[in-house]
């Protein structure tokens, strides 16, 4: 499905300032934040009150350290698909006697359709959108508490926090994509597969039809146990003969239409 047509450098000083504050003024400004609630990481990038975040999300990029991958071109004269990864990046988390440094693992596929311009952007921006999301929402969470949450408080909370700041994130692409699509005549899509992996768990987001698959040893019990491969599925496939799948496109004002078949 070619729904997502269009889908952190540890920066130290500068997110401890924001962190650390209990008010706008010396961490997030309230322009900034306003640009935030009202338009996402996009409206931030576009405003000049927000330069910083320009510069302080300039040094990341898609990193492959660790990683290992295989990709499969196809008949394509040119690469349709993107794949981003980052098994050591850093966020700062607070808590009211300190910031505390934690350790997400990032992996992302997008495959891309009918050209790469949607899947290029959707690998070029997810860690500088994610990192942000993330940054923004946790502390818009932190003065909801009035900088009152401990470290462990903080860590309970941070599953949520890190799901929220995916979402947004797949959103903003997708509309960001969606607008240059309209004003340069773009037909490409992308597939959108995202894990991330905290502290033993693991979130997934899932946009069209790429699909994960988690693997491990399993020992069978029994005289001559041997261990085996188990597989999990981590993914549904988003299909238009899923129930689900057709409403939400004929909700969103389209329709399936099933040619040479019932």
């Amino acid at each position: 499905m070619d729904g997502f047509k269009t889908v952190w450098a540890f920066l130290g000083l500068v997110i401890i300032s924001i962190m650390a504050s209990s008010s706008y003024g010396n961490g997030i400004s309230v322009s900034c934040m306003m640009m935030y609630d009202e338009g996402g990481v996009p409206a931030v990038y576009e405003s000049n009150e927000c330069l910083q975040w320009v510069l302080s999300t300039a040094s990341l990029h898609n990193r492959t350290d660790d990683c290992q991958f295989a990709q499969l071109q196809g008949l394509r004269e040119y690469q349709e698909d993107r794949i981003s990864c980052d098994l050591h990046l850093r966020i700062p988390l607070p808590g009211k006697n300190g910031l505390e440094e934690v350790r997400l693992g990032v992996v992302a596929v997008f495959d891309g359709h009918g050209g790469e311009e949607a899947s290029e952007m959707a690998s070029n921006l997810l860690f500088n959108y994610f990192y942000l999301h993330y940054v923004f929402k946790m502390y818009k969470l932190m003065v909801q508490y009035k900088g009152d949450l401990t470290m462990a408080e903080s860590k309970s909370l941070l599953l949520e926090v890190l799901k929220e700041a995916l979402l947004s994130t797949i959103h903003d692409i997708d509309a960001k994509f969606t607008q240059e699509a309209l004003e340069n005549n773009l037909v490409s899509g992308s597939t959108a597969t995202i894990i991330v992996m905290f502290d033993g768990q693991i979130l997934v987001a899932n946009v069209g039809d790429s699909k994960a698959l988690i693997f491990s040893d399993k020992i069978q019990s029994g005289q001559d146990s041997e261990a085996v491969l188990s597989v999990i599925e981590l993914t549904k496939d988003h299909h238009p003969d899923r129930d689900d799948e057709r409403a939400r496109i004929e909700v969103a004002g389209g329709s399936v239409i099933v040619r040479g078949g019932t």
